[in-house]
């Protein structure tokens, strides 16, 4: 027991010796929070390249967090030399114009080329630009919908118990936790919408029924009631 509480302590003095990153305020956390400008952050697949125009028609596989859009938006202002027919890509959307019927949108904060895996979960493919570090966090929030902080080499999530746990050795390039664990649920807003929706039918009828079987035995009941003055 001594042993463990003076791990604890030692891994919490070593996260505020080293932190250098206030999280509150930078991208990733406006990007998880659906802070503005941002309208919401979504995975999706591209459907065509308009290169000659500057955007990329995508079909949206899954909204992470925010507003419910169209299955296919056009995304402008983005290097479509990097993308193809059939990438996926996770990014920060700002929802503009509706145009012809399809959501005109930009990128605000992030936009990542992502390798799309089983329950529509991500691995991030960040280019040599791109801070690896923030690439990582948002993979892990994307595929786990939980926060992260971090530390000069390292990148950490809290436990249920409120102790942090290293996820992410930066040094060695090494995932510490699997975000594709069975045991993590991906975000998905309209599946909670779905969700939602079934419940709020599922009550409905539940109701419906329930009213129905108390007006018919009201029914019945003033028919016996009859009944029994007519015998009298």
């Amino acid at each position: 027991m001594k042993k463990t509480i003076l791990k604890v302590i030692i891994l919490a003095f070593f996260i505020l010796l080293h932190k250098d990153t206030v999280y509150a305020g930078d991208e990733i956390s406006f990007t998880i929070n659906n802070e503005p400008p941002q309208d919401a952050l979504i995975i999706g697949r591209v459907s065509e390249v308009h290169n000659n125009q500057n955007f990329i028609s995508i079909d949206v596989v899954r909204i992470v967090v925010g507003k419910i859009c169209e299955d296919h938006v056009n995304l402008q202002g983005v290097d479509t030399a990097k993308y193809k027919k059939g990438d996926c890509i996770l990014f920060s959307a700002k929802f503009m114009e509706n145009k012809d019927g399809i959501t005109q949108c930009r990128a605000v904060y992030h936009y990542y080329k992502v390798d799309l895996k089983t329950d529509n979960k991500v691995r991030i493919l960040p280019s040599k630009r791109d801070s690896k570090a923030q690439a990582m966090e948002l993979e892990w929030f994307v595929n786990t919908g939980e926060g992260t902080g971090g530390s000069n080499d390292m990148i950490y999530c809290m436990s249920e118990d409120d102790n942090p746990e290293f996820i992410y050795d930066l040094d060695k390039d090494k995932w510490l936790k699997n975000s594709f664990d069975k045991c993590y649920t991906a975000p998905d807003v309209k599946k909670e919408l779905q969700k939602k929706r079934i419940r709020f039918c599922v009550v409905g009828g539940i109701l419906i029924v329930l009213v129905g079987a108390f007006c018919i035995t009201k029914r019945m009941h003033k028919k016996r009631l009859k009944e029994r003055e007519k015998e009298v």
